[in-house]
């Protein structure tokens, strides 16, 4: 239950939230925030295990660099941002067409599903599926933006979800708003459950929700139009069908990390995971490694033993000079 002044994230999403930064720093692959991400301590898995990758798996990312040698140069292959895209391109490579066999509906389908943005947004929302461990889908509107609705498509850390029975009953997704710094933060939350859009205005901090606000307090949200209020709830906008107008598809299940959880037992398993971020650093070390490696070797000279031969003076005898910078070789004889 939302409740202004609570922690934000919600205590029970905090799981969610530290496995999908874990998976989207890898995601991104920039090597200056994966060494940041784990140079700021974050080596405590969301099960509770101190340490997990420097201590058991030695991580490769966040290492302390010694004084007294010369850094390694730390390089990243791009491998765990090719994976949520090599899922995509399976499963939406090719157009998706809805069909409705009796015709009544074709034309509207038309409008909503088999346009080229629709097909977009199902291959982004597919490599982020992939990636962060699922996906939601939430039916938006917007009379500035088009005539029809559409669906929309959200993120796994951006929602807080309610099951029952393993069947998703309510979820609120939340947004940061124009204005937000450092010290405020305003935060955009709407509540989709059975026949209704709950929407809510909060201002607080980055660790805590706050307090509620009127919509109108910020430009974002002064546009809804509401259809009813009520005091438990606040502002809401009636559907008029009695469905959830949201939907989740996890990437993988079962997730074993959270199988005990009440709700995260329903949430998907990332492809960029516990499983495989271990496996990650010891790629990184080991092409970073190769790399060093071939740069060395270039200087190095490989010679026959009759070059190398002092013949005595009259003789002959060969003179070898060796340029490293330049990786050239050159020999006179006399």
């Amino acid at each position: 239950m939302i409740k202004a002044g609570m922690a934000w994230p919600p205590t029970e999403l905090g799981k969610v939230v530290e496995r999908t930064r874990e998976s989207q720093v890898w995601w991104e692959g920039d090597p200056a925030k994966l060494d940041d991400y784990y140079q700021a301590g974050n080596r405590t898995s969301p099960s509770g295990v101190k340490d997990r990758l420097s201590a058991a798996y030695n991580a490769f990312w966040g290492r302390p660099v010694s004084q007294t040698t010369t850094p390694i140069k730390r390089l990243h292959a791009p491998i765990a941002g090719d994976i949520p895209k090599l899922s995509a391109s399976c499963l939406f490579s090719e157009t998706l067409t809805v069909v409705d066999p009796t015709g009544a509906t074709q034309e509207r389908a038309d409008l909503i599903f088999n346009t080229p943005t629709f097909h977009g947004d199902l291959f982004t929302a597919g490599e982020s599926c992939s990636a962060l461990g699922g996906s939601y889908q939430r039916v938006v509107w917007d009379e500035e933006v088009a005539d029809n609705a559409w669906i929309d498509f959200v993120d796994a850390d951006k929602a807080i979800p309610e099951y029952k029975w393993g069947r998703l009953t309510a979820v609120t997704f939340w947004s940061e708003l124009a204005g937000s710094d450092e010290r405020d933060v305003w935060r955009h939350l709407e509540r989709y459950e059975k026949g209704r859009i709950v929407h809510s205005l909060y201002k607080g901090t980055p660790t805590n929700l706050g307090s509620a606000m009127d919509l109108d307090a910020h430009d974002d949200t002064a546009g809804i139009t509401l259809n009813g209020f009520d005091d438990e709830t606040g502002g809401y906008v009636d559907l008029e069908v009695d469905e959830l107008a949201a939907r989740y598809v996890p990437n993988v299940l079962p997730n074993p990390e959270w199988r005990n959880h009440n709700t995260l037992r329903y949430l998907g398993r990332a492809d960029i995971s516990t499983d495989t971020i271990p496996l990650l650093h010891e790629l990184d070390r080991i092409y970073s490694s190769l790399v060093r490696d071939f740069r060395i070797g270039q200087a190095r000279m490989f010679a026959s033993d009759d070059l190398l031969e002092n013949l005595g003076a009259g003789k002959g005898s060969v003179r070898l000079t060796v340029d490293p910078t330049l990786m050239s070789v050159s020999y006179r004889s006399g």
